[in-house]
């Protein structure tokens, strides 16, 4: 006999047993119809909660051994079970090493089936099972196993009740709850096959009351056209001795019609003699509609799939099938209904993609995550394409059961994918290797992009300045009034069409220093003509713009004073004329010449002359306001323009100018 090993943290567990206040304390009706209910729906003659303490098991419910309240701890069934996550099934315990000697086998009560639910607390300890025995080696169906961890989850919601009075209202309404909605109606018989008992599940599924039911009177809710088949199968199974399982149709008073799978077997007593029947019901209705409508979607996704060229195909983890679909066959140029190993499936798969589909296959069985690659391929002819495969994990009971996904034959796509990329890099070194600066947005105008030429006149890198807004990198003022200008990104994508900048305007860097720049900006839009963003261009015309000043400069000032030439002195004569005959301004000109500056010139020569120009023109440029106009007319010949000026103010000027020369 092979006593179980500790649990791991067992002082911890052994502390949240008893923190239940639960051992020694006398029978309760909720745990009693637990195992009631367990022992009817697996068909088995013992049903226990079992509570595993530091030396013994002690049974709060006991359903079939009504002398015994404890076990030792080392014969316990149960010490093995709470070592487990999930539901602990022994067949077979005479064919089990760990159990084949234990004197619970061997003697009374003659354990050959057990099988326990851990009960796991809130805080994960699990302090003990619910269990059902049977002297008969046996196997749980599913739907039983399914029922017995539904009733092990309500014993540890009553066994938690205890805990916390405040909580007990609540974990009851739950206990209450998870009877009444437990998906399968229960029912018994008698031998005769007069129902004895139905549980509400039962009774809504059959459209008929807990009165109604008992005795013949379920009968009544079959419908009529099935009535004579479940019948005929009832008595056969009855008289063959083996389990009842049939799908048939019932009728609710109302009309309605529902299908249900009903499976029941017989009760014996000591002797071997039929006591009677329980057995469960299960309503399959809307199962049986999904299937429909399954298959229905099926054909559809097999329509839609040609379509599309969209295939589909699932593996079946248990049997190591394959089943593809028709246009999953025809990607891989195989006849439909082909069904290949997971090995040949792999194998069509370029040499250099397999590694990628098998580590994703196992990382979806080891993790549950999905792929979705787009990958080499070669159909069963040799043609290469590009596929992409689709594909996730399907779990039952925390193991991987099934593989289902989808196949698309992407070539083409690829294709255009590929030109597109190839047109983008292009695209991408052209703007990188022109002259201009090129900065683009989005359609809100953040920066997506910059070449190395913008990068240089903002002083912003491409990381740097990608997802600001424009304004933050391209920032540009008035070149003479030193004000922020329009930005032309916001421009153009409020407008929707080409903006430029005005003449005078400077970028200021991120740093400080400030370029002169003439620049424009363009829409950029998709084929419905929507403006998904804008792309600016610009260049440095700082040196053109001070070369273009200093010769414009040059073209209307004296060479050797820095006054204003004779050419644009006539112009703003002109214009002064122009306005005293629109608005009757008052102006004023004066007529300058030196006395006997040839003397000066013939006796010191002309570098002394342009020496004395020079001072003259500093001299009278100190008594004229900054407005007024101070030109060399030529030789020794200068001329004042005073703008808005009386006669009197204009002699005071004359004679201050006379003065200041002596």
């Amino acid at each position: 006999m092979q006593s179980a090993p500790l649990p791991e943290h067992e002082d911890q567990r052994l502390e949240a047993l008893r923190q239940l206040d639960v051992l020694d304390t006398a029978a309760e009706a909720q745990f009693d119809a637990l195992t009631r209910a367990a022992s009817l729906v697996c068909g088995v003659p013992i049903s226990l909660v079992s509570l595993v303490d530091a030396q013994r098991q002690w049974f709060k419910s006991n359903t079939g051994l009504p002398e015994a309240h404890e076990t030792p701890r080392e014969v316990a069934f149960c010490a093995h079970a709470i070592l487990q996550t999930g539901l602990f099934e022994v067949p077979d315990a005479l064919a089990d090493p760990r159990f084949a000697d234990n004197p619970l086998v061997t003697g009374a009560p003659d354990i050959r089936f057990y099988a326990g639910v851990p009960l796991a607390l809130s805080n994960g300890h699990r302090v003990g099972t619910l269990c059902v025995i049977d002297t008969q080696p046996r196997v749980l169906t599913e739907m039983q196993r399914t029922v017995l961890n539904n009733l092990g989850q309500a014993v540890v919601a009553a066994l938690e009740m205890r805990v916390n009075a405040r909580e007990r209202d609540r974990s009851e309404a739950r206990f209450r709850a998870l009877s009444e909605t437990l998906p399968l109606g229960l029912y018994a018989t008698d031998a005769q096959g007069a129902c004895t008992y139905t549980n509400p599940q039962w009774q809504r599924m059959y459209g008929r009351t807990a009165v109604q039911s008992l005795g013949t009177g379920w009968a009544e809710a079959i419908h009529p056209e099935d009535r004579a088949h479940v019948f005929a199968e009832w008595q056969r199974c009855a008289q063959a001795g083996v389990d009842f399982d049939l799908v048939f149709r019932v009728q609710h008073a109302s009309g309605e019609v529902r299908t249900v799978r009903s499976t029941a077997r017989q009760t014996l007593d000591a002797l071997g003699q039929r006591t009677g029947f329980v057995g469960a019901s299960e309503d399959i209705t809307d199962r049986q509609r999904r299937e429909d409508a399954l298959r229905k979607a099926r054909t559809l996704l097999e329509r839609v799939g040609r379509m599309a060229d969209v295939g589909g195909w699932e593996v079946d983890l248990i049997t190591q099938t394959i089943h593809w679909s028709d246009q999953t066959c025809h990607i891989h140029g195989v006849e439909p209904g082909h069904q290949p190993t997971m090995d040949e499936a792999i194998a069509f798969y370029a040499p250099e993609a397999r590694p990628t589909i098998r580590e994703a296959v196992d990382t979806a069985l080891r993790t549950g995550r999905g792929w979705d690659l787009e990958l080499p391929f070669f159909k069963a002819n040799g043609q290469r394409l590009w596929v992409r495969a689709m594909g996730s994990v399907e779990f039952s009971q925390g193991q991987p059961r099934r593989l289902v996904g989808a196949f698309q034959d992407v070539t083409a796509r690829r294709k255009a994918q590929d030109e597109l990329a190839r047109q983008h890099e292009l695209l991408r070194v052209t703007l990188q290797s022109i002259g201009d600066a090129v900065i683009t947005t989005d359609a809100q105008g953040t920066v997506t992009w910059l070449n190395p030429v913008a990068e240089r006149l903002t002083g912003w890198l491409n990381t740097e300045a990608r997802g600001r807004p424009i304004d933050q990198v391209f920032v540009i003022v008035n070149e003479h009034t030193r004000e922020a200008a329009t930005n032309p990104v916001q421009r153009c994508l409020a407008e929707g069409q080409v903006v430029g900048l005005a003449n005078d305007t400077v970028l200021i860097a991120q740093h400080g220093q400030e370029r002169g720049i003439e620049d424009s900006a363009a829409p950029i839009r998709n084929e419905q003509g929507e403006v998904f963003g804008a792309i600016l261009v610009f260049h440095d015309v700082t040196e053109q713009r001070r070369l273009s000043g200093e010769m414009a400069y040059r073209a209307a000032h004296d060479p050797l004073t820095g006054l204003v030439n004779r050419e644009e002195f006539e112009s703003r004569l002109s214009r002064l004329l122009e306005k005293s005959q629109q608005d009757g301004s008052t102006h004023a000109l004066m007529y300058v010449d030196l006395d006997q500056f040839k003397l000066v010139n013939d006796a010191c020569g002309h570098s002394a002359g342009d020496q004395l120009l020079k001072q003259v023109a500093r001299l009278m440029g100190e008594i004229v306001r900054s407005r007024d106009t101070l030109a060399r007319l030529g030789g020794d010949e200068f001329g004042v323009l005073l703008d808005h000026c009386t006669d009197e103010q204009a002699l005071r000027v004359a004679q201050q100018l006379c003065d200041r020369m002596e």
